[in-house]
């Protein structure tokens, strides 16, 4: 009895130590998106849907979906645009980067995922193809189709 007794009061402590944590993780996520933020998303996205957003470092990532695509939008805190990453089907890729992928040793390989990355200085394309063994491997493009 006196054993039970113990081991009850031992894993009281801990759940107890549990609730804590999940409440101060709860107060961390309820943050409010700075106003700033909010208004550059707004005006650059205006159909975006502000669902699921986090921090990294002092920076804001905003996820969404729409027009059949998944976007990744980066803001400074001071509410500047960053960079968007957009992932696209293969076949939305320009004519230029589908004619270099297509002569380069990867072409017959299985298509994981295409990205586009928008920044303001310019936009390129990422083709990540999977061989065989299930190594991926990255391609960059520009808009030109030239392979960075």
């Amino acid at each position: 009895m006196k054993y039970s007794l113990i081991i009850f009061l031992i894993l009281l402590s801990f759940l107890v130590n549990a609730q804590e944590n999940i409440t101060d993780t709860i107060a961390t996520a309820d943050t409010a998106i700075a106003e700033n933020v909010l208004n550059a998303f707004n005006k650059k996205y205006p159909k975006g849907d502000l669902n699921e957003w986090k921090m990294d470092g002092d920076n804001y990532i905003i996820t969404f979906y729409s027009d059949n695509k998944w976007y990744d939008v980066s803001f400074s805190n001071k509410g500047k645009w960053l960079n968007t990453y957009i992932i696209i089907d293969y076949e939305r890729l320009p004519d230029a980067v589908v004619k270099s992928f297509e002569k380069t040793k990867f072409n017959d390989l299985e298509i994981k995922k295409v990205v586009v990355m928008d920044n303001p200085d310019e936009k390129l394309y990422k083709i990540y193809v999977v061989d065989y063994d299930d190594n991926e491997t990255e391609l960059i493009y520009t808009e030109e189709g030239k392979l960075l």
